[in-house]
């Protein structure tokens, strides 16, 4: 599936809130390149490591509603469908802990690589 078909990245439409601001300089320091506020079905991610096809959400209390969790359920089935993998996290840990939340993500990105490589080989 041509993943172009899905992700057109938005240039400055969308300002960051602060978790996600916060966690895209902190990846950044980590040497993971982020690309914010990307479409996704007529949905926006909060970002994206396009390289890995790996979605970073930063989630809000908007995504502990049933309305919330549905959106996700759906925006999620269509990524990994599309190839990609979805991580989420808390908006809180993002804002008041934005660098050991960078070092985690870094981890979990390193263990998708591995699964991936163990998986084609």
């Amino acid at each position: 599936m041509n993943t172009k078909e899905y992700f057109e990245t938005r240039s400055n439409k969308t300002k960051l809130n602060r978790s996600e601001n916060r966690i895209r300089i902190a990846l950044e320091k980590e040497g993971i390149k982020t690309n914010s506020q990307t479409d996704f079905i007529k949905k926006t991610v909060d970002l994206t490591v396009q390289n890995k096809k790996i979605i970073i959400e930063i989630d809000g209390p908007s995504h502990e509603t049933e309305e919330g969790k549905e959106t996700d359920r759906r925006r999620d089935f269509y990524s990994t469908k599309a190839g990609w993998k979805t991580l989420r996290y808390p908006a809180h840990k993002a804002c008041y802990y934005p660098i050991r939340l960078a070092k985690i993500i870094k981890q979990d990105i390193k263990e998708i690589e591995q699964q991936n490589f163990y998986e084609a080989s």
